[in-house]
């Protein structure tokens, strides 16, 4: 993360005194064999700590252990990360995507099916915060239960807020990591509230249930999953794929949606997306190629719909990472 000229920290009486600025620390992590992975952790204020992320690599990884009442609020500026939970629900963050949650339902592990992932994570512990830092959350309107309340207004108190980020947040995001102070802990500590701030603003339209799934519908989602992603270059019909599994195409369907939160039509549409922004990031095939990579015949076709996808052709997408 690398002050943006002309930042300050707001002036008054009412500012409380800081003695120590956020100072980066590196995580340890287990070296992937195939990539390199560098997390990086700040102490924003007591009880409040940001996190950068970079993976690059296909590997899966454990994940630590950690308190369970913690607020997680997590930001995907690059590729994707998906995470199979301990009661055997999956979740993915992509490219743009913002999830707020409480780590009630724990993530058992994780993997990037880009080999890719580039994300900032803000970590709050309640039981952690001082006065120093509750002063400051008054300061800046920053109310706790508020942003609970924000995103969970689903049927269970640990629902997560999940969709793309409104432009305000996916700014914010971008200024940590990218902007020209991004390397400045007053800087940095600025922006954590800044987003605080802002995602207490979300509504809880965008949410995904993390209700335990049964052993048998994890089962046959995961199953039906490995399938869509062996076959994302063919055209042929999920019943087709599931002759030799034994599984009836409506059992695989409403398990499907049970345990990833989206139709089977829809995950075979964003990963054969991510399939090609991978692929494409790597600079290698012509992009009729990795058309027909995906399933589709149609290069016109494939780029209308990488368009919807990602909100931008795929030249321009290849030509970013390539520059």
């Amino acid at each position: 993360m690398s002050e943006r000229s002309g930042s300050s920290v707001p002036s008054g009486s009412n500012m409380p005194a800081y003695s120590q600025l956020p100072k980066a620390s590196r995580i340890p992590h287990e070296r992937p064999s195939d990539g390199a992975a560098t997390l990086r952790s700040w102490t924003i204020l007591p009880g409040v700590s940001l996190v950068s992320m970079e993976f690059d690599t296909t590997e899966s990884f454990a994940e630590e252990p950690c308190k369970s009442n913690l607020i997680d609020i997590r930001y995907c500026l690059d590729g994707a990360s998906e995470m199979q939970m301990l009661n055997r629900s999956v979740f993915r963050l992509r490219e743009g995507e913002l999830c707020v949650h409480t780590l009630t339902n724990k993530a058992a592990s994780y993997s990037f099916p880009q080999g890719r992932f580039l994300g900032i994570e803000l970590l709050i512990d309640p039981d952690s915060l001082t006065e120093e830092t509750k002063s400051c959350f008054s300061l800046f309107d920053i109310d706790l239960k508020r942003l609970s309340g924000a995103v969970s207004s689903g049927p269970t108190k640990d629902i997560w807020f999940h969709g793309m980020a409104p432009r305000s947040i996916r700014q914010i995001a971008e200024d940590m990591v990218y902007g020209d102070a991004a390397s400045s802990p007053a800087y940095l500590r600025l922006k954590a509230l800044e987003l605080l701030f802002q995602a207490q603003r979300l509504s809880g339209s965008g949410v995904f249930d993390p209700a335990p799934r049964s052993d048998r519908a994890a089962d046959v989602a995961n199953r039906t999953r490995e399938l869509l992603m062996e076959n994302l270059g063919r055209t042929t019909s999920l019943q087709e794929l599931l002759k030799q599994s034994g599984v009836g195409e409506r059992t695989a369907r409403n398990a499907f949606r049970k345990v990833y939160g989206c139709t089977v039509g829809t995950f075979l549409r964003r990963a054969r997306m991510d399939e090609a922004a991978r692929l494409l990031a790597k600079g290698e095939a012509p992009i009729g190629t990795i058309a027909g990579m995906v399933g589709y015949a149609s290069a016109s076709k494939f780029s209308s719909a990488f368009k919807r996808e990602y909100e931008m052709l795929p030249k321009d997408y290849r030509d970013r990472y390539l520059r």
